[in-house]
């Protein structure tokens, strides 16, 4: 299950280039309840936790599938609570912000490599 699961996530990263699914945890599902007027997110949280505490003695795998098909909730490897979102659509000024913000990073990154060799030479 777990190689198919890799297979998906690759082809879905490799589809235009860039990863298709987005994970949030508690408080990032607070703040898009909170944004969207809502609790749904949450009152799945609480009836995941509430699923989890009732099937203790099933087979961990299969009581963490049931949670997550019933729920969209799932732990992960840090026992912290997971959610998958759907891809956030940006505008073009989004776009053009983060883009110009690489290229920022890029400048400073060649600068202070070429600060350091400088200071090196002394």
């Amino acid at each position: 299950m777990e190689v198919k699961a890799q297979a998906v996530f690759e082809a879905a990263a490799d589809a235009a280039g860039r990863t298709l699914f987005q994970i949030i945890g508690e408080q990032g599902a607070a703040a898009l309840d909170k944004a969207e007027e809502t609790n749904t997110r949450l009152n799945n949280l609480g009836v995941a936790r509430q699923m989890e505490a009732a099937g203790k003695d099933a087979e961990p795998a299969k009581l963490a599938l049931a949670v997550r098909l019933a729920t969209g909730w799932e732990r992960g490897a840090d026992g912290l609570w997971r959610y998958e979102i759907p891809d956030i659509k940006t505008n073009s000024y989004f776009d053009e912000t983060t883009a110009s913000a690489a290229k920022k990073r890029e400048s400073y990154k060649t600068n202070l490599g070429k600060i350091v060799e400088e200071k090196a030479e002394l």
